[in-house]
């Protein structure tokens, strides 16, 4: 087999899905050779981004000087001159830099394995159908919205103020507000979501269940510490950044190489300018996961660390004073917890015209904050019923409401549903809700 000479300009370590726990470990694309059995919370891809040199590798349509990316076990740097298999090369468009190129095949890969555990072998299976992209800001958010564009989806995204240009010139066709709107009421015919911002399948169980094809594609890092905790999961990315020094890497199987080059001729045919950054540092990835982000929320709301509402004349996204953090049971006086699926119809249906139901987890700090002000309403508006409704406890309500965020809120009026709406806001905005 033929090699080329590649010199390299920048590589970069970034963690695969899934968790180490032999010295092989298989992976949908390839697998992680390790040098002792467990030895790493997540396992490591190394890659390494370059120029070719010599000579011409008409085979995969290379020449001199083109942006080729390879992995790479630990120890090539800037500057040095690799041979790799021709096989082992894939070629990327000049839209790319280098520090971009390194870490491109981690995030095709995570994004990957993430629509084919909803069921999509190919990318190109999605030409035509309609997509909604949750987190399209973020490194794996931005390279789905493109390749997802690239292959002909229709593609929507959920959007702020501060971001809604970014997704735009992404190539997001549609942009639902996620914390005015219910984007699987204001999209009608949603086949496909792929939430960048979720650790797990179970996240979308609501659209699942109303026949959505759910990919839940948080990057690895990030999922360590949400599902692990503030502490445990620092500890393992601690861990992680000190391991660059242990002689294992991924290997890329020839589906890994194919997915690959796959993505890379969307980027070349469509022409689209990747966004995304080098890769984010153990201590911003402990920041992602500070106020107001949760297990249940992820980073929906700034990414990583940033307040969503930044540069905003308003206090949402400022972070609480710790004695503002109230467990999610404590509903305060006037708000009913909901018990049963007789129980919330009969608050719904009860003597009170409006009705505006908080929708909550027991894990997510957000709603612990939220219910501080959420209580405060029985008393400002007497003439309206509060309820706060479960979703480990409720499912079926959850599920019914198609509730894939928290803290969310639905109003009902005279019995029938009036609106619905998800994320922080202050008392008086939870006041004009009533109002819809």
């Amino acid at each position: 087999m033929a090699e080329v000479s590649v010199q390299v300009e920048t590589s970069a370590r970034s963690p695969m899905p899934g968790e180490c726990s032999a010295t092989e470990c298989l992976r949908t694309f390839g697998s992680v050779k390790c040098k002792k059995e467990g030895s790493e919370a997540l396992a490591g891809g190394s890659f390494v981004a370059g120029r070719v040199q010599s000579p011409d590798s008409s085979a995969l349509g290379l020449s001199v000087g083109d942006l080729v990316v390879t992995p790479q076990g630990f120890g090539a740097k800037a500057g040095d001159s690799i041979q790799v298999s021709e096989e082992a090369v894939v070629g990327l468009p000049s839209t790319f830099t280098p520090p971009q190129a390194a870490i491109f095949p981690s995030l095709v890969f995570n994004l990957r394995e993430a629509i084919q555990s909803a069921g999509i072998k190919r990318l190109s299976d999605l030409k035509g159908r309609k997509v909604f992209v949750i987190g399209g800001t973020g490194p794996t958010g931005s390279v789905a919205i493109q390749l997802l564009k690239g292959v002909g989806a229709d593609v929507s995204a959920a959007a702020s103020k501060s971001n809604a240009q970014e997704l735009r010139d992404l190539g997001a066709n549609n942009l639902v507000d996620y914390k005015t709107e219910n984007f699987f009421e204001a999209l009608s015919d949603l086949e496909v979501v792929v939430d960048c911002l979720s650790t797990s399948r179970s996240t979308g169980s609501g659209l699942i269940s109303a026949g959505v094809q759910y990919a839940a594609a948080m990057n690895p890092a990030v999922a360590l510490v949400f599902e692990s905790g503030i502490f445990a999961g620092g500890l393992g990315l601690r861990s992680f950044e000190k391991a660059e020094e242990v002689e294992c890497g991924f290997e890329v199987s020839a589906a890994g190489f194919e997915v690959l080059r796959e993505a890379a001729e969307v980027y070349k045919a469509s022409g689209a300018k990747p966004s995304f950054s080098a890769p984010y540092t153990a201590s911003e990835w402990l920041e992602a996961s500070g106020w107001p982000k949760d297990a249940d929320t992820g980073a929906r709301y700034g990414f990583p660390g940033a307040s969503l509402w930044a540069g905003e004349e308003d206090d949402q996204g400022a972070e609480p004073e710790e004695e503002d953090i109230e467990v999610v049971e404590e509903v305060g006086q006037g708000v009913l917890p909901i018990e049963s699926q007789s129980h919330f119809s009969e608050v719904v249906s009860g003597s009170k015209s409006r009705v505006l139901l908080q929708f909550v987890s027991p894990t997510c700090r957000a709603c612990k904050a939220m219910s501080q002000k959420f209580k405060k309403l029985p008393t400002l508006h007497q003439n309206a019923a509060f309820g706060t409704v479960n979703i480990a406890k409720l499912k079926e309500i959850a599920e019914e409401h198609a509730i894939v965020d928290v803290p969310s809120y639905v109003l009902y009026v005279d019995g029938e549903k009036r609106g619905q709406w998800r994320g922080s806001y202050r008392v008086d905005e939870l006041s004009e809700l009533l109002n819809n």
